[in-house]
């Protein structure tokens, strides 16, 4: 129907004939296989020493300085050598808190005591409505 020529498309990518691939494939090169890298030790991730734990009397004894107004340094040169002075701080700011948390007085439980008899009737309503007993009796 239509009378078109075929453009002839140039030939980039000659096909070999298989004796002449065979031929290029001896031809190449052979090459040797890398060397193993040798077996250098990674160093260390560098990690502080730990200076120990602290013991009872090593508790007692920061206390006691501490409340003589000396500061973290004083405290690390004349009694922890082996600790550091933010060491030193840090473990005072635990002992605090735990005194804190622990430090249950007269005068915080007798402000629980009013505080629970203040509440109780609340506290309690909701237990004793679902039991079908008084408030004041569960």
């Amino acid at each position: 129907m239509y009378n078109q020529q075929r453009l002839a498309m140039p030939d980039y990518f000659p096909v070999a004939s298989s004796s002449s691939a065979v031929m290029q494939a001896q031809s190449q090169p052979n090459y040797d296989a890398y060397a193993a890298a040798p077996n250098v030790g990674i160093p260390p991730m560098q990690h502080r020493a730990s200076s120990g734990a602290w013991t009872p009397q090593d508790d007692q004894t920061l206390l006691a300085a501490r409340a003589q107004g000396l500061n973290w340094a004083q405290i690390q040169i004349t009694y922890f050598g082996n600790k550091t002075p933010n060491a030193c701080r840090k473990r005072h700011e635990r002992l605090m808190e735990r005194k804190g948390a622990d430090d249950w007085d007269n005068r915080k439980l007798e402000r629980l005591a009013k505080e629970y008899m203040s509440m109780r009737k609340d506290i309690w309503s909701g237990l004793a409505a679902r039991t079908g007993e008084k408030w004041n009796v569960v």
